[in-house]
This record gives structure tokens, C-alpha cells and sequence, in this order.
């Protein structure tokens, strides 16, 4: 799938994860997306994101609050640090593994896991991204890009934060429900997408219109 984004969105990606890293989350969210996107200095997302208000200490200072009103999950939701703090370095755990066993049984291990449990700390983090990626590969095609590129995904977010938490697609499925309450994440309420952005003082509405109109359909 990564073959379908462009370079500097690869990179956003990899931020999300750090700002992931910095809550302590063991998933990357549109949140996370979000305050990547607007530690990109001089691109149109960022700018568009900046100039309504949502510079990086603006998002994360949100973001913290929102952790504090438990709308987000605490640090100690992270397995990776509460196995670490028992003395067992889960990456290293992951090398024996594939030294071990392979690459390929230890990823269908994974998946039988995630598939009874929603998670599995050998996959790694959850991404939470996916609904959004979707949403920024529909933008690409309607503008004819060859990938996704930082205003795709900054649309492919405002899009997916439209819907509310507990969408029926979502909510009626098992799996994710069990996912978002293993991660400590509420099933109901508006996308915390939403509620950094209308925190700032605009609307999805609003930057949906600046992120489009920067970015035309070719005629």
C-alpha cells in the first residue's frame, strides 16, 4: 500500500507514530495524522491547518486535554512500556521469533490473535488511519495523481471525521468494537478529529473548503 503515497507522505505517517510515541498510544489515529500534517512547514496542509488555528502546540495541547477527559486513552495503555517495565523488550521478542520461526509464521500467529482478540502487540501498533486512507485514495484518483499526496490525506481526514464514532459500519462490526476497547478508546461520541478542530474555532466545513479549493480537479 505504501507504493500508492508520495515520499512526504510516508514521512507524515512515520511523525504520526512519533506523536503516537508521545502519548504513549499503541495506535495511530487520524489525531495522530492530524498533528503530523501540521508539523509539515510549508506545504498547502499545513498551511491551510496553521491558518485556522491549528499549529502543532495548538493540536497537542488539545490532544492532551482530550487524554485528561479520557475521550483519549492514558500512557499506560501502552503494552510495549508496561512489558518493558516487566523487563521484556517486545521488539527483541519479535527478532527471536522471526529468527526462529519466520517471517511468515510468525505473522499468521499475529493474525489469529488479532483475529480473537482485535490486537495483538506483535503487530505492532493498530492503525486507525484506514477509513481516511481510503477517503485520501478517492481524492487522488478524482484529481488524477499518480499518489496520495499531504492535501489528499489532509481532505481523506476532514472527510473521515465527519462520522461519528459509533458509524453503523463500525459500530455493527465486532472486531473493531473489541479493538477500540482493548486501546482503551470510547465507542461512541464525535471523532476526536472534530473536537481539535472545532477547539480551534473553525469547522471541518471550513477547512474542507480551503483544503479543496487548494487543491483544484483538473478540467
Amino acid at each position: 500500500m505504501l507504493d500508492q503515497f508520495a515520499e512526504p507522505v510516508r514521512c507524515i505517517l512515520r511523525v504520526a507514530e512519533q506523536e503516537a510515541d508521545r502519548l504513549g498510544h499503541n495506535y495511530i489515529g487520524c489525531e495522530h495524522v492530524l498533528a503530523a500534517l501540521a508539523q509539515q512547514p510549508g506545504t498547502p496542509a499545513n498551511r491551510i491547518l496553521v491558518g485556522h488555528g491549528l499549529d502543532i502546540e495548538s493540536i497537542r495541547g488539545e490532544l492532551d486535554r482530550l487524554v485528561e477527559q479520557g475521550v483519549l486513552p492514558p500512557p499506560w495503555h501502552n503494552d510495549a512500556d508496561l512489558l518493558r517495565g516487566l523487563g521484556i523488550d517486545l521488539d527483541a521478542v519479535m527478532r527471536a521469533a522471526r529468527q526462529t520461526f519466520g517471517d511468515a509464521a510468525v505473522d499468521n500467529a499475529a493474525r489469529q490473535v488479532t483475529r480473537r482478540t482485535g490486537w495483538s502487540p506483535l503487530c505492532g501498533k493498530a492503525i486507525l488511519v484506514k477509513q481516511a486512507l481510503y477517503y485520501a485514495g478517492q481524492q487522488r484518483r478524482e484529481r488524477n495523481r499518480p499518489v496520495i499526496e499531504a492535501p489528499d490525506l489532509l481532505l481523506g481526514l476532514l472527510r473521515d471525521a465527519e462520522q461519528p464514532v459509533d458509524r453503523p459500519r463500525c459500530f455493527n462490526n465486532p472486531w473493531r468494537r473489541r479493538l477500540r476497547g482493548r486501546l482503551g478508546l470510547p465507542l461512541r461520541g464525535p471523532s476526536p478529529v472534530r473536537l481539535v478542530v472545532e477547539a480551534a474555532g473553525t469547522s471541518l466545513e471550513v477547512l474542507q473548503q480551503a483544503a479543496t479549493a487548494a487543491t483544484p480537479v483538473p478540467s
